[in-house]
């Protein structure tokens, strides 16, 4: 003769009459943990981009660049440069944290100024355009630099004010020209960020010191 399962009363739930009654419960939060985890993946894109900077953070690893569409900007941005004989003045670096294109500061401004001349603005809605292909997914950062030189004027009273005024006339450029206002944002470094190069041997002291200058003066548009 079979043995019949005797069934639980509420009494002895309650008293914990059976020894293993807590599975019950434990497999419950189980089913809405895993229920809950299914909802949100359903409801959350993956992105490429993101997972590959969270892999360089935890692993301290170097990535190579794999995200076509900024390898494929990065190369218009070359080719165009070479083009139009910019080379020198538009450069272009692709990294863990984005692609980085550099524009130098007698491109777009005169001296002491943040106001873009018209023919840095044609060069720099050029840019603007080509990176209007973009999946709107991507941001843009707006990076402001200036020389160790101070400068106090009643315009800028220091070279942060100066580089923060040139990253935000940049900046709105890209609002001008349709790129949604919340993908964006500008950043001001003044002189604390100086570039590590060594200027051509040839130069007396007075000319290497100015040519390092004249790098360190420029704006840097980062896409990531």
């Amino acid at each position: 003769m079979s043995r019949r399962r005797r069934q639980v009363s509420w009494a002895e739930l309650r008293s914990g009459g059976s020894a293993d009654l807590w599975l019950i419960s434990y497999s419950d939060m189980l089913t809405l943990l895993l229920a809950f985890f299914v909802l949100i993946l359903s409801v959350s894109q993956v992105s490429k981009r993101e997972f590959e900077r969270l892999r360089v953070a935890i692993t301290h690893r170097p990535s190579t660049p794999s995200d076509d569409q900024l390898q494929k900007l990065s190369q218009s941005v070359d080719a165009w440069a070479v083009r139009e004989h910019l080379s020198q003045q538009i450069t272009t670096s692709l990294g863990p944290d984005g692609l980085r294109v550099q524009f130098a500061n007698t491109l777009l401004f005169d001296s002491g100024r943040a106001t873009i001349h018209p023919s840095g603005e044609q060069v720099l809605l050029r840019f603007v355009d080509m990176s209007r292909s973009l999946d709107p997914a991507y941001r843009i950062a707006v990076e402001g630099y200036s020389d160790d030189v101070p400068i106090k004027n009643p315009q800028f009273r220091s070279n942060w004010a100066l580089s923060s005024a040139r990253a935000v006339e940049v900046l709105e450029r890209f609002i001008e020209r349709g790129i949604d206002k919340g993908r964006v944002s500008a950043e001001a470094f003044a002189d604390t960020r100086p570039v590590d190069a060594v200027p051509p041997a040839h130069l007396a002291a007075a000319e290497r010191k100015e040519f390092i200058r004249s790098l360190n003066r420029r704006v840097i548009i980062r896409v990531y």
